[in-house]
């Protein structure tokens, strides 16, 4: 089953006043230390719209659409009852 992705402009999710990043070396310790920016932040975050979806099985056999996978986390094989995977 796949879903049609909706693009949606992630721009008007960040909050004024967002300093901007392009030293993030200076920027990012000055966010962290602003209380009242990091609560917009936060705020904003939990306005983004997301959707989730969980597919378990081999991801070589699986028809996904291109850029619709953000996270695939794995598990390393495990060992059958005579140390062989």
């Amino acid at each position: 089953m796949l879903r049609q992705l909706v693009k949606h402009n992630h721009e008007d999710y960040i909050p004024i006043g967002l300093p901007s990043l392009a030293n993030a070396q200076t920027a990012l310790p000055a966010i962290a230390k602003n209380a009242g920016l990091i609560a917009e932040i936060e705020n904003a975050v939990r306005r983004v719209p997301t959707t989730h979806d969980i597919v378990v099985g081999d991801a070589r056999e699986m028809r996904l659409n291109p850029e619709s996978v953000h996270l695939v986390p794995n598990v390393a094989p495990l060992l059958d009852s005579e140390g062989l995977s």
